[in-house]
């Protein structure tokens, strides 16, 4: 009997463990990892030409978005190109970094904390990932760097080609900065409701006029002239 009830009760951790883990997300980050490693790996494999060192183009919208491999040796849209060591480095500690802090401050963090955590984290591992590998054993020359292959074009100009890990950094970043705005001006609305301007009180309240003013406090002062000679007249009265 005590083996059954403990094989129901662990049964009903995992349960309650897998629904946990769905509701919270925390799978979106493998996922997003693997795709962003099976996109690169995968492109290059059917784009690049190590013979002639350039890369085939896939075209999806004629004169908008393309798809073709180029190696970038630096960060983010080919900057600190001649920085590969620094770059590794600072991707590792910054990976390592998110994800402690996520571990460490999970149960206090805004929804919105999460999703960005959940996109800058397989983004910076993504990138570093690529960067070591093509660093440590670069399969030829040219094949040595961050594989990119979005590329998109605005009328003359050709945005910086870029890939999945890059897209879940800046979104990751768009996210963090608009939620804690947006969390700022809330918490701001509950300390001054009223936003610095003080409320008119009584405002409802009917102006009076100087004129009915005036007759207001004649009627006063005729009323306590009364009450004194009433007064009066029951101390005659009495004597």
């Amino acid at each position: 009997m005590s083996e059954l009830k403990d094989k129901k009760l662990n049964g009903a951790k995992i349960k309650v463990g897998t629904i946990w883990f769905l509701k919270s997300l925390l799978w979106l980050m493998p996922i997003l990892l693997a795709l962003d490693i099976w996109s690169k790996l995968g492109l290059e494999q059917a784009l690049w030409d190590d013979a002639s060192a350039t890369s085939k183009t896939i075209t999806i919208i004629p004169g908008f978005f393309d798809i073709e491999v180029l190696h970038n040796r630096g960060a983010a849209w080919g900057m600190l190109a001649s920085s590969t060591t620094f770059l590794s480095i600072l991707s590792l500690l910054a990976g390592i970094a998110m994800i402690v802090f996520l571990c460490w401050k999970y149960k206090k963090l805004n929804w919105w904390y999460r999703i960005s955590l959940y996109l800058l984290i397989p983004g910076a591992l993504g990138n570093l990932i690529d960067r070591a590998f093509s660093y440590l054993a670069p399969t030829s020359l040219y094949r040595y760097g961050v594989i990119d292959f979005l590329k998109f074009t605005f009328g003359s100009y050709v945005f910086p080609t870029f890939n999945l890990a890059d897209s879940y950094l800046t979104i990751g970043a768009i996210v963090l900065i608009v939620g804690t705005l947006v969390s700022d001006l809330k918490s701001n609305k509950k300390e001054d409701p009223y936003g610095g301007v003080k409320p008119v009180e009584n405002s409802d309240k009917k102006v009076e006029k100087p004129e009915e003013q005036s007759s207001e406090v004649k009627k006063e002062e005729g009323s306590d002239v009364q009450i004194e000679g009433k007064g009066q007249d029951g101390k005659n009265q009495s004597h």
